[in-house]
Parts: structure tokens; sequence; C-alpha cells
């Protein structure tokens, strides 16, 4: 895949359910910024965004924080965020990432 593409195919997997509410602008914020705080205007693509790990694989979550230019810190930090939302631990992604952080 073209490696320019992968928030979109994020975006697109995330909207599916429920139409087109996130945005890649929106989702590319949300990982540069580490929280979906930004979005308080749209609280239904944050919902989204939260869902994120639940719903996608480790390295295509990385590949779309790449392409945003975010560090993985912040990403580390919104996947935090949505453990306190409720979302459930993603052992996939806490294997992933253990070793970089």
């Amino acid at each position: 895949m073209n490696p320019q593409h992968w928030l979109d195919l994020v975006v697109t997997h995330l909207n599916v359910p429920v139409g087109n509410i996130l945005t890649a602008d929106q989702l590319a914020l949300a990982l540069r910024k580490g929280s979906v705080a930004p979005l308080s205007d749209s609280p239904h693509a944050a919902a989204l965004i939260s869902g994120l790990f639940a719903e996608l694989s480790p390295q295509l979550i990385l590949h779309a924080a790449a392409e945003a230019k975010a560090d993985l810190a912040h990403v580390e930090q919104l996947y935090r965020e949505s453990l306190a939302a409720s979302m459930p631990r993603v052992a996939s992604w806490e294997h992933a990432v253990e070793h970089m952080l």
C-alpha cells in the first residue's frame, strides 16, 4: 500500500459502521497531541478514535502515526487516554510497543 494513505485506511475502517464522521486530519491531530481533547467540537469523531487500538493492528496504527508525524510517546498517551475512557486493554498494542517506550 502507498505509505501516504495509512491515515485514510484507518479512518475508512473506523467510519465503516457509522458513516463519514472521522477525518484523516482529525486522526492525525489526535495522534500528534496524544489526546482526543482537541476534538471537543466533534465528540463522535473522538469516540471513534478511542476505539482505535481495539479495532486495528499495532502495525497499522504505527504506520498511520508515522504518516501523521506523531511520536510514539504521544500515541501511547492516546492509548492510555482510551483506557481511562473505559476502553479495553489491548495486549497486542502493549506488546508491540513495550520495548520502544
